[in-house]
């Protein structure tokens, strides 16, 4: 883990050198500081040991954070002089701008949201956030009228009551 953090820290540092040289320095430096949180987060997650606690931590962030993504672009929608603009057809297509790629990232939200909601030992209020993130994460993806979302949906409840019994 030490070589891969220290090769990958290299890396970004050659990636910021490399604007120096560069004929068009704009994409250069979108590609070095793309780098540099492909370290930080890879740095994050190598080096934080992970207990029970520290990966419900995680999941929690995620979920209630994709949650608050989602009630963000929800309310621009509502406020917004022209809310078809926030929508493809009639399909949700906000912040990604294409439909199966929003879909994807509020799943990505409802289980996290789902498991925090589901555990005992995460205080009342925590869960009841969760509970509320994880139907506001599901009424943005159906929003989003993915047909792939509906063959893998159940799927991926499926795996969640296998990974998560109880």
């Amino acid at each position: 883990v030490s070589a891969a953090l220290l090769l990958l820290a290299a890396y970004a540092a050659w990636s910021y050198l490399s604007i120096t040289w560069a004929s068009q320095q704009g994409p250069a430096w979108d590609g070095a500081n793309r780098t540099a949180m492909y370290l930080i987060v890879f740095a994050l997650f190598a080096l934080w040991r992970f207990d029970a606690r520290g990966a419900t931590l995680v999941l929690g962030l995620l979920g209630l954070g994709i949650a608050g993504l989602g009630l963000v672009e929800l309310l621009k929608a509502d406020a917004a002089a022209n809310p078809a603009a926030y929508f493809i057809d009639v399909r949700f297509a906000e912040p990604a701008g294409y439909m199966n790629a929003n879909v994807a990232l509020w799943t990505t939200g409802l289980l996290p949201c789902l498991f925090l909601a589901s555990r005992r030992g995460v205080p009342s209020v925590l869960r009841g956030l969760a509970l509320g993130g994880a139907g506001l994460l599901a009424a943005v993806a159906l929003l989003g009228q993915s047909r792939g979302w509906a063959l893998a949906l159940p799927l991926a409840l499926v795996l969640f009551h296998i990974i998560c019994p109880g």
